[in-house]
């Protein structure tokens, strides 16, 4: 099996499909030069290096205009290069009115113009744009200027007055991790086990525009119960972020927020989640703005495991890239997740003894993530996932000095362009692979996972050019096939019944009185399993919310008829309407039954979820393939239950149940159904 995928026989590949990036450089012959103005090199007036070999060069508006350039058409820049060896660099161009520097050079579009090839580690050179670049006069220009040495590798950490002491620097290829849905980095316990009261988490996201990450489990943490302590959604369902962190006893504190599609999927964003249980406060911070908060979030953190990326049982983790996951004892302040997000948090010694864990996925392995920070509580990965390079990520944070100087001049013209030659070079992005798992099965009523592989999917190879543009997409079909097949086991458990299904209200504004509300019900028909010793639970998560005093009543008496025996037809369940409809779930069953007078058949039916809880549905149940019993509909009334007021949708109808209610249950004699069959 492959998760999120049903297949009978599944097409795959021998080898994995990659997408590509084309990058060009380009010669030209100008002729009907007008308007020619170049001030000559080194007007950048603003520098920000980038983690590795990324520079930014601001050239204000005020700088351009005070020269003597007028808005139009950048054809050229010239460069006068220091670098630490012989290689490649690229150039991306945009505009931007913004003045709050380096915040500003975040998620912006750049506008990839050209790239050149140095043959020595310095001179003077000149880039002709593949497309003039138009420059209105209004706004500030900003270069993003990316090096690559001639082996491939991007340097890292140093700075212009090192390098021209011909210090020896150590290469680095900086990293990001790409995950899919069955990716797990596990936290160790040791980096948490200090929080109680205070916590932050940080972090860069790119999360994949896919219709699978619509409700997603960034990280989920609990404590030795089980009780949710920590959940990120990023975003769930609804288009909202939510932040759960602490909790007791399925109860939890949480704030949430609305999220734009480019919060969540498409570009780089940077998030901040912090708590102060003591203070009662907890934030949500987007790229360094806080766009939520709320108080009275007093419950303390008690963690006993925190995963990231994965979710809890079945549910959908995260898909996206990540970079940068930190994990702090305290709430940082609003100017230090400034800096958490600028910089690196190891350059903060003020907040050392709060960092636990760092992780800045630049050790690719694939069952660790190192932690960085002087605690080293390194995180296990499991799952399938791939690293890329920050510059095939399209990452563009953490402002740490570099090892190149670099000094450029834009020239503006207007003029008739022949091209010349063109030189094209290709970054390659292997696509993710999917695993598959096979299980076998040891006895009747037990299967165990027998092995699971990576296997790669048929798929379109696709080719664009560095803004984006679709060169081609070629299908690349798969090699060879597997076929799937059906284990039947026995599904084994313990014998179960439900006795009532009865969900509790919906909290906000409840007030249930002093003494609380008292139901009673008839529980004679369940006489024949109220005997002797039993196992009796409250389970799905009402068990968690208000206080519940259940008491038995044994009364002496005649009942109405002498219940001779029970049995399930369908043991307490769940399941899809889709997988009802094919029968996955709830198939034909066939039921021993003993000799009675009367035979009565109990359905409590209740519709949850998005295609469940507020449709109304037409049931029928029908006795050996023909004879069918009356139709009825799964459909409750709330408006006027006992228990009012309370939060939220409570007044809503709904699919056979209703907050604070019994849910709906149907009774249908079959004795003469029963007696017709042998």
């Amino acid at each position: 099996m492959i998760e999120n995928l049903d297949f009978d026989v599944l097409s795959f590949r021998d080898q994995q499909v990659n997408d590509y990036v084309q990058k060009s450089s380009a010669q030209f012959d100008f002729s009907n030069v007008s308007g020619l103005f170049n001030a000559g090199l080194n007007p950048t007036d603003k520098t920000w290096p980038d983690k590795g070999s990324i520079s930014y060069k601001v050239l204000s508006k005020e700088m351009l205009l005070q020269k003597g350039y007028l808005p139009g058409p950048l054809q050229q820049m010239q460069f006068s290069l220091q670098l630490p060896s012989p290689g490649r660099i690229e150039v991306y161009l945009d505009t931007t009115a913004e003045t709050d520097f380096p915040l500003a050079l975040i998620r912006r579009s750049w506008t990839f113009v050209g790239y050149l090839e140095m043959n020595g580690p310095e001179g003077i050179a000149t880039l002709s744009f593949l497309k003039p670049y138009y420059w209105s006069g209004t706004k500030d220009l900003i270069a993003r200027i990316y090096f690559q040495n001639a082996t491939g590798n991007d340097f890292a950490i140093g700075t212009e007055s090192t390098f021209a002491t011909n210090q020896d620097f150590s290469m680095m290829d900086g990293h990001v991790l790409q995950t899919a849905n069955n990716c797990s980095v596990r936290v160790p316990k040791v980096a948490f086990e200090s929080i109680d009261q205070e916590i932050s988490i940080g972090f860069w996201a790119f999360g994949a525009d896919t219709s699978a990450n619509v409700h997603t489990y960034f990280a989920n943490g609990a404590d030795a119960s089980g009780s949710r302590n920590i959940n990120i959604h990023l975003p769930w369902e609804n288009n909202e972020i939510y932040w759960d962190c602490g909790g007791s006893n399925g109860s939890f504190d949480r704030i949430n927020v609305t999220a734009q599609p480019a919060d969540c999927y498409g570009r780089w964003n940077y998030w901040m989640f912090t708590k102060d249980a003591s203070k009662g406060i907890m934030e949500i911070f987007l790229n360094g703005n806080k766009v939520q908060s709320g108080t009275g979030k007093t419950q303390p953190i008690h963690l006993e495991s925190l995963q990231f990326l994965s979710a809890p049982e079945s549910a959908t983790g995260w898909f996206g890239m990540v970079d940068e996951i930190t994990i702090w004892s305290k709430r940082l302040t609003e100017a230090q997740v400034d800096s958490a997000m600028l910089y690196s948090p190891l350059e903060q010694s003020a907040l050392d003894e709060s960092l636990e864990a760092y992780y800045d996925m630049n050790t690719p392995s694939a069952v660790e993530i190192k932690d960085l920070s002087p605690k080293l509580n390194h995180a296990k990965l499991s799952g399938i996932a791939q690293y890329l390079s920050h510059q095939k990520a399209g990452a563009a944070y953490s402002y740490n000095s570099e090892n190149m100087a670099i000094s450029m001049s834009p020239v503006i013209f207007d003029a008739d362009r022949t091209e010349i030659s063109r030189t094209d070079i290709f970054d390659t992005f292997p696509q993710a692979a999917a695993l598959l798992k096979e299980y076998e099965k040891l006895d009747a009523s037990t299967i165990s996972l027998k092995s699971q592989v990576p296997v790669f999917l048929p798929a379109y190879s696709t080719t664009k050019t560095a803004n984006g543009e679709i060169l081609s997409k070629i299908w690349q079909a798969s090699t060879d096939t597997i076929h799937n097949s059906i284990i039947n086991y026995l599904r084994t458990s313990p014998s179960k019944f439900q006795l009532l299904s009865f969900v509790t209200p919906y909290g906000n504004g409840l007030n249930l009185g002093a003494q609380g509300r008292t139901w009673y019900f008839d529980m004679t028909e369940y006489a024949p399993v109220l005997r002797g010793n039993k196992f009796l639970s409250m389970e799905d998560g009402g068990q968690n919310q208000e206080e519940m005093d259940l008491t038995f009543y044994y009364i002496k008496g005649r009942p109405a008829r002498k219940v001779l025996d029970i049995t399930n037809v369908y043991r307490p369940g769940r399941g899809y309407i889709q997988d009802i409809i094919i029968e996955k779930v709830f198939p034909v069953k066939s039921v021993q039954l003993p000799q009675a007078d009367q035979y009565v058949l109990r359905a409590e039916i209740t519709g949850h979820g998005q295609d469940g809880e507020f449709i109304p549905r037409m049931h029928q149940i029908s006795l050996n393939g023909g004879t069918k019993l009356e139709n009825f509909e799964v459909w409750k009334a709330c408006g006027a239950i006992p228990v009012y007021p309370q939060g939220g949708t409570w007044i809503f109808d709904r699919a056979g149940w209703c907050p604070g209610d019994p849910s709906d249950v149907h009774h249908f004699d079959i004795t003469q159904q029963v007696s017709q069959m042998e």
